[in-house]
């Protein structure tokens, strides 16, 4: 095709030529051609792109031109409009044309495909649609090979889709039967045989970066997903945020499973390498976790059904000192903002996803937080017991105890960083005066880790010594030495003071 003007009365004549990228095929150009020979009054186009999977007719919006009388009373008298571009070879156009003002003359709307003319005709009064191939060329779906059916799945991307955009077929067995290429999302059409005897459950998974499916700032995309000619899912890019996840085939649940969103806001001391974090779920799986250097904003996207039991994010800081703070969302709702005043590390725990949140309720437990447990048993009477300092010191009236109820279990707990303690090793005191054993038993947590569980209680008590900065790194337990003094007085007791010492 060429274009000729006449400029000034010179003729000027312009060769055109295919501008698509790729030349292997994979693209075929179009360009919608409209010279107005008097006026531009009363002419209206529209052209789409489409192809077939099986019966089903798919728009693919690679190509959407829509113009309602656009060039009334604009600077297109006399001149030539005209509109390119590219899309694949496995689609085909469909143009309508109509002009409900004839009195301007003849408006000739010519087709190109790869600079050759394609289709032409003049519009009139009552609108026309063309279709400039048939069905049978515009079908995806191609024979596969015995005992095996065609997995179709169409995608309409926006144009940040390459950028943003994630997604793979699975087997059961984690087989990759198609994935996303981001230097070939030229076409809107991508297919594969899979075995279909015996049937299977196949996994499509779709992940968005930005959080908008594939939608709407920079275009409205959409999907649809396809085994032979039975369409197993159709969403528009809105659908869904930061992706989704849908199973099909034999024995599968096919409910569409949303993905969430969270994300970490971490600011670090002038010391970032003591920093670590990650995200682990009760089975211990590690979901996400810190790299080096620290980076400030971390954002990941996982489905609640991935998760064992609840989520848990680990912030330590091998220095001992916390940090700035943290805050960590989910989904965009905030569940914790964190001071950093956290010592050697700080654990919170929070649901993956609406299911589980009565579940997993939001807790945020630090390193040095303190709780124990202790059975008094059948005869408490000749107990006392008290939390104290790395040198056996209680630390108040409210870690110390004595004559309880029979039965009961006493709690303490004692967080040092809200009482404004700077020690980080500690002592639990149990003194049994009767000397007996009962069925008395106690329990030490520090943190997240259980230092004892539930003890008992042999002759005269015992004392342990447990914390992050505590000289002995394994289980430290002293037991009770009893003492007995006699002392015999005079008839002057009063003048008599007796007391026990160590050799310091």
């Amino acid at each position: 095709s060429m274009i000729v003007s006449a400029p000034d009365g010179t003729l000027e004549a312009f060769q055109l030529s295919p501008q698509c990228p790729g030349g292997n095929g994979i693209q075929t150009s179009w360009r919608l051609s409209i010279p107005f020979q008097t006026g531009t009054d009363g002419l209206s186009y529209a052209l789409s792109s489409y192809a077939y999977v099986g019966t089903d007719k798919v728009v693919t919006s690679s190509v959407a031109l829509d113009c309602l009388e656009c060039h009334n009373q604009s600077e297109y008298a006399s001149a030539l409009v005209t509109a390119e571009g590219c899309i694949s070879r496995q689609e085909c156009l469909e143009i309508s044309i109509q002009d409900s003002d004839t009195s301007e003359g003849l408006k000739w709307v010519s087709l190109f495909q790869d600079e050759i003319l394609e289709w032409s005709a003049i519009a009139g009064p009552t609108e026309e649609t063309y279709n400039l191939v048939n069905q049978e060329e515009c079908q995806i779906l191609t024979p596969c090979p015995e005992g095996e059916e065609m997995v179709v799945l169409a995608l309409t991307s926006d144009r940040a889709t390459s950028k943003e955009t994630n997604w793979f077929l699975k087997t059961r067995d984690s087989t990759v039967v198609m994935e996303n290429d981001p230097q070939s999302l030229e076409t809107p059409f991508y297919r594969s045989c899979v075995p279909s005897t015996p049937s299977q459950c196949l996994t499509f998974q779709i992940l968005d970066d930005f959080g908008d499916g594939v939608c709407c700032n920079v275009g409205h995309g959409r999907y649809a997903l396809y085994a032979g000619e039975e369409k197993v899912i159709s969403r528009e890019g809105s659908d869904f945020a930061y992706g989704e996840r849908i199973q099909f085939g034999n024995g599968c649940n096919t409910e569409v499973e949303a993905a969430v969103s969270i994300a970490l806001s971490l600011e670090a001391d002038s010391k970032p390498g003591e920093i670590q974090w990650r995200f682990e779920d009760s089975a211990g799986v590690v979901h996400a976790s810190s790299t080096t250097p620290l980076v400030r904003h971390t954002r990941f996207t996982l489905f609640p059904s991935d998760v064992n039991g609840c989520l848990f994010l680990y912030v330590d800081d091998d220095g001992g000192d916390g940090n700035e703070g943290y805050a960590l969302t989910n989904d965009g709702q905030e569940i914790v903002s964190r001071d950093g005043n956290f010592r050697h590390m700080e654990r919170t725990q929070f649901a993956a996803g609406p299911l589980s949140k009565q579940a997993c309720p939001t807790t945020v437990v630090q390193a040095s937080d303190i709780e124990i447990e202790l059975f008094l048993g059948n005869d408490p009477s000749n107990l006392s017991w008290y939390l104290g300092n790395i040198d056996g010191e209680p630390l108040g009236s409210i870690s110390v105890g004595q004559n309880e109820p029979s039965g009961k279990i006493i709690r303490i707990s004692y967080n040092p960083i809200d009482a404004g303690n700077p020690d980080d090793c500690f002592t639990f005191t149990v003194i049994n005066d009767g000397a007996r054993s009962n069925d008395e038993w106690y329990s030490v947590t520090l943190g997240i880790k259980d230092i004892v569980t539930q003890r008992g209680l042999l002759g005269f008590g015992e004392r342990l010594r447990f914390g992050n900065s505590c000289p002995s790194t394994g289980l430290d337990i002293s037991p009770a030495v009893p003492i007995m003094v006699n002392v015999t007085f005079d008839h002057f007791p009063h003048e008599t003071k007796w007391w026990v010492e160590d050799r310091e």
